[in-house]
């Protein structure tokens, strides 16, 4: 939080990004909400318009604004993974957050073996944009108990997905 006179704000990057280490587990989520400013606890808006599905893939790059409500979905049921889903996450902030310190010493040594040259444990390939499949969806609500229960409410021929809704809060 951020005190700012006699009230607080909350506070967040601009941008977070997902980079996936390895391959499968669940995929990361992302509502288009955000946390309300009045009340805590809520989310605005309410219903969300669009929610975004992207599975884990080695080297994909997830990006999306850093206030949106995000989190990770259980893995699909035909899923056979059995290793551990391994990302690593890195916020872009345009001022420092309060909380934020520096990188201990300990963990920041020069004789590291690489002679100070730049590493990179990842394989990057020639720059590649998924663009994720669009499904129009009717009403949220006849899909809020597959997300409450962390799972997308239908399967996308896609590794990346947005479900689009009608913005109509119609009970199922």
């Amino acid at each position: 939080m951020r005190v700012v006179g006699e009230t607080s704000r909350r506070a967040y990057p601009v941008v977070a990004s997902v980079t996936y280490v390895s391959s499968g587990g669940g995929p990361t989520v992302v509502f288009a909400q955000t946390c309300d400013a009045i009340e805590p606890g809520a989310l605005d808006p309410v219903v969300p318009g669009e929610i975004t599905a992207c599975a884990p893939v080695a080297n994909r790059l997830m990006v999306f604004k850093g206030d949106r409500w995000h989190g990770v979905l259980r893995e699909p049921d035909d899923s056979t993974f059995r290793g551990q889903r391994v990302t690593v996450l890195v916020n872009w902030w345009l001022d420092k957050p309060s909380g934020a310190r520096a990188l201990p010493q300990r963990f920041a040594r020069e004789d590291d073996g690489f002679s100070g040259r730049a590493s990179s444990m990842f394989a990057f390939g020639a720059r590649r944009v998924v663009r994720d499949e669009r499904m129009a969806r009717d009403s949220y609500a006849r899909d809020a108990r597959a997300w409450d229960d962390q799972r997308a409410p239908v399967p996308s021929g896609s590794s990346c997905a947005t479900f689009v809704y009608d913005g109509e809060f119609v009970e199922a």
